[in-house]
């Protein structure tokens, strides 16, 4: 569901480290289905554990300026920083709207369910 992505995306450092992280899934989520699905709804919502991720980054050092190759004037330094897993999973209800229809679906009333969908969530800057 392009919904769920939606929602996903629309938690940020700001909101999950507020705490309103679920505020910020159920308003995305609201805006997606406004025009076609009036049903739909966060299913699940999990805050899983914190991660760190530790990346290299090339910073221009003027004391390499004699350098021959312009590649060879920057510096790599370490670094990284910590995540937040978020996994979301939306429901939506609804009813066939012919007889015919509820025999594809199994009966007048339906539910479907998103599979889980995750993200890492950045949550702070760099830590020795």
């Amino acid at each position: 569901m392009n919904a769920t992505a939606s929602s996903l995306s629309s938690v940020n450092y700001e909101s999950l480290t507020q705490g309103n992280y679920q505020e910020s899934i159920n308003a995305s989520l609201q805006a997606a289905g406004r025009k076609k699905l009036t049903n739909l709804r966060v299913a699940s919502i999990d805050l899983g554990a914190a991660g760190q991720q530790a990346y290299t980054y090339r910073v221009y050092s003027s004391d390499k300026e004699k350098e021959g190759n312009f590649n060879e004037r920057f510096e790599d330094r370490p670094s990284n920083y910590s995540y937040q897993t978020i996994t979301v999973r939306t429901q939506c209800e609804g009813q066939a709207i012919t007889p015919l229809g509820a025999l594809f679906t199994g009966g007048m009333d339906w539910t479907i369910t998103s599979d889980p969908m995750s993200r890492n969530v950045y949550a702070s800057g760099y830590k020795e």
